[in-house]
């Protein structure tokens, strides 16, 4: 079968082909906002990268069949990463997807198209030194690239990542707290819902969806502020404050979206009147993503990041969603539900010793560091 490739290397590129990038997803199958051209788009406006490689293949028809969200940039952590050029999915630094993937046409050979999309990667090797492809769905789609790569490239690593927790909803309410909920955290869901009454015995406990409006950004402010906050507590610098403009950018997502799904949902949970957690969730058209989240520390006794899940799980279910997602990472406050795990894949490919070099060099600064943090804070 006869295709032709055409690798976009601008913004403006990407945006004349909006609507067809989308007609791809749809036909695929796939409900991921973070893939779609809008999502895309809005970030390559606030996180310019140093050279944008969407890869598209065509058929003979000139229809668009597959196409693969990349770009090239230098490594924005670490001190040697800043010296590499990397070639990612776009929303990988700073991150902001749970999974990604390439997009491919259900009715085409896969493997023929990944050999195209192997080629596009070959042909512009002179500008990249290492792949950093995370948090991918499809492991065979990894490994076939790897294989293409193998001759041209130094040493490549697929390896197993975090993966997303799934959660199945039932119909009713009833059903949900009896096969839902782990037996321990159902009786500690009671305890903490007897707390609540004794101590706010006049307040409402209640969820808050705001609307996509600028009448919710001072909450998106408050949030921000909290989420940074919440991290610090953890001793971690968090995204917002070594990416001043993702607050920025998750601004336009909330705003500026003009389809009814996929949207991204903020909501607050209140005891009474007080805003105790924030929440971003992702309502993908088939399932709710949980995605960011952040509560006050004086309100920590009450779980407020437990009770806010449990009522987007209930809002979720009010829509007729089959399932929640609580996003990537196996965190023990997930493990209180009965989830199926959904695995990723990462692969890691160098082009040449040097960049491999200068990866490992990075790896052992980081350690060093750690180790240096960690005896500081015993003494």
């Amino acid at each position: 079968m006869t295709y032709s490739v055409t690798i976009l290397h601008s913004l403006a590129e990407f945006e004349a082909c909006q609507q067809e990038w989308d007609q791809l997803l749809a036909s695929i199958g796939i409900n991921n906002f973070a893939l779609s051209h809008f999502w895309l788009s809005t970030y390559l406006k606030h996180f310019p990268p140093a050279k944008l490689m969407i890869v598209l293949i065509r058929n003979q028809a000139g229809g668009l069949i597959a196409a693969a969200p990349w770009s090239i940039r230098n490594g924005q952590r670490g001190l040697a990463h800043r010296f590499i050029r990397k070639l990612q999915f776009i929303g990988t630094e700073p991150e902001v997807y749970d999974s990604s993937q390439i997009l491919i046409h259900p009715a085409e050979p896969q493997d023929e198209v990944l050999h195209q999309l192997g080629n596009a990667i070959i042909g512009t090797k002179k500008h990249w030194d290492v792949i950093d492809f995370r948090h991918i769905l499809d492991r065979q789609a990894l490994e076939i690239i790897a294989q293409q790569l193998a001759e041209t490239t130094f040493q490549s690593d697929l390896s197993t990542g975090m993966s997303i927790p799934m959660l199945k909803l039932p119909e009713s309410r009833e059903a949900y707290l009896k096969t839902c909920l782990k037996t321990s955290y159902r009786k500690d869901l009671k305890r903490i819902q007897n707390i609540l009454q004794r101590d706010f015995p006049e307040q409402s406990v209640h969820l808050e969806v705001l609307p996509n409006t600028p009448s919710s950004l001072p909450a998106l402010e408050a949030f921000f502020k909290q989420y940074c906050t919440y991290w610090k507590h953890r001793g971690v610098n968090a995204e917002p404050l070594r990416f001043p403009r993702l607050m920025a950018f998750y601004q336009d997502i909330l705003l500026n979206n003009s389809r009814e799904v996929p949207r991204l949902v903020f909501s607050t949970l209140k005891f009474g009147e007080e805003r105790v957690s924030y929440h971003f969730d992702i309502d993908q058209g088939n399932h709710f993503s949980g995605y960011m989240l952040a509560y006050h520390t004086d309100f920590q006794k009450y779980r407020p990041g437990m009770l806010h899940i449990e009522a987007i799980i209930e809002h979720a279910m009010a829509c007729g969603h089959p399932q929640f997602s609580f996003g990537r990472g196996e965190q023990g406050y997930k493990q209180q539900w009965n989830t199926e795990n959904k695995p990723l894949w990462n692969l890691t490919v160098f082009r040449s010793p040097w960049a491999k070099g200068l990866w490992a060099m990075d790896e052992r600064l980081k350690k060093m560091l750690g180790r240096f943090i960690s005896r500081g804070k015993r003494s």
